[in-house]
């Protein structure tokens, strides 16, 4: 079972595996996709979710592990969620 190690920026690392992972990696597509077509009204909604879904089915990682994924503050601007995602040019 492929296990990945998680840094909730500004917050703890966890240890995410299985479905919890699974549903890490759609939740971050729809981030993405919602960039994609500039639909940006849910993006604070979607990360707060992608955290409390990291909270409650992660455990707490050693803090000294690598991170395999960083999710970006909940109160991330869209610029720099942009940037993050190589999308810097509006559609």
């Amino acid at each position: 079972m492929l296990l990945m190690i998680v840094l909730l920026s500004g917050e703890k690392k966890y240890s995410v595996e299985g479905s919890a992972l699974d549903e890490v990696n759609l939740m971050g597509r729809a981030i993405y996709e919602s960039l994609e077509r500039n639909d940006i009204a849910n993006i604070g909604s979607q990360l707060q979710a992608l955290h409390s879904h990291v909270k409650e089915n992660g455990i707490r990682a050693d803090p000294y592990r690598n991170a395999d994924l960083v999710v970006p503050p909940v109160n991330c601007d869209v610029k720099v969620l942009r940037e993050l995602f190589n999308l810097q040019k509006l559609p």
